[in-house]
């Protein structure tokens, strides 16, 4: 959590055990998901995680007991969270491209100022939205420089790069986040004025790892 009091740990048992840091004990069992934890976050205050699972559910606990707490969509949008990486919840509906299914998005991960999402799917792209992606369709920018799926996505503490990781390709690629001029392309929407493009690709039969522009290698 945001203070380091609690960690929370989910497993394939379906549970999340939340510890405390200081006493190195058990305080309380998140149950309530059928199927194991693919996913979850702390909220602001540290009182609340989210989590989502293989059966495809979003639920909600309390800290430190564990209690699961149902809580209405119009709060749910209204909640301020610590990190957000979960697929599944009403302010991420819209990275879900048209005619796909929820196990195509494998990993989000809002940046730290809460302004932008990025997305890694089954379809080799990393996509960046603006958070909250709510609504069905949304717009967004879409990179290519994985050959296989993308099995996760990070922002980095100030936001300034981003790291995802393939799965076959087995590759790890770092993007700079760039803000598009708007004298070079003021009919950009303001999604569109904020790209990444690749820094560093270490290892993996990558193919055509250009995003925009040339690549920045170290």
């Amino acid at each position: 959590m945001t203070d380091g009091k609690f960690l929370a740990v989910g497993s394939h048992d379906n549970f999340v055990d939340i510890y405390s840091v200081r006493r190195g004990k058990r305080t309380g069992v998140c149950k309530g998901s059928s199927s194991y934890i693919t996913h979850l976050d702390w909220d602001a205050k540290g009182k609340l995680i989210q989590t989502n699972s293989g059966a495809r559910e979003h639920l909600f606990y309390e800290v430190p007991s564990g209690n699961r707490k149902t809580i209405s969509v119009p709060d749910v949008e209204r909640l301020q969270w610590s990190t957000f990486t979960c697929v599944l919840g009403p302010t991420v509906k819209g990275v879900f491209p048209p005619g796909s299914d929820v196990t195509d998005v494998n990993a989000t991960c809002r940046s730290k100022d809460g302004s932008l999402l990025a997305s890694g799917d089954d379809f080799g792209l990393v996509k960046l939205f603006e958070y909250p992606v709510s609504h069905r369709g949304a717009r967004g920018r879409q990179y290519k420089g994985h050959s296989s799926h993308v099995t996760n996505v990070r922002w980095t503490c100030d936001d300034r790069v981003l790291v995802s990781t393939g799965g076959l390709d087995t590759a790890v690629l770092i993007w700079d986040r760039l803000v598009v001029s708007e004298v070079d392309e003021p009919e950009k929407a303001v999604e569109d004025k904020v790209l990444v493009q690749p820094k560093f690709i270490p290892t993996g039969p990558i193919k055509n790892p250009i995003a925009k522009g040339k690549p920045q290698w170290d």
